[in-house]
């Protein structure tokens, strides 16, 4: 590898390693599960199961387009993200 090659490798690392994903992966890779107080684990379980259970329960649930809302209210064309094209049913 020349020289600027691996200076531009470096400068990339280093840039890497000051983002915020790489602290937050740092810091989750830390954790042992036997050092989170119960009421930790416990709301935990209960965020994933409540996300699955909306998850499985809108599968199949009929929805209707959000795009025609948004733009009523005043949104822009095209959210920043990409958003699905559908909305949970009422």
């Amino acid at each position: 590898m020349t020289w600027t090659r691996n200076l531009a490798w470096q400068n990339l690392d280093l840039a890497y390693r000051s983002s915020i994903a790489y602290q937050f992966a740092r810091f989750g890779l830390g954790l042992k599960y036997s050092s989170l107080p119960a009421e930790v684990v416990h709301q935990a379980k209960r965020s994933l199961l409540d996300g699955l259970g909306c998850a499985i329960g809108s599968y199949s649930a009929p929805g209707r387009p959000a795009r025609p809302w948004q733009r009523s209210w005043g949104g822009r064309r095209r959210p920043p993200c990409s958003a699905p094209d559908f909305a949970p049913a009422h």
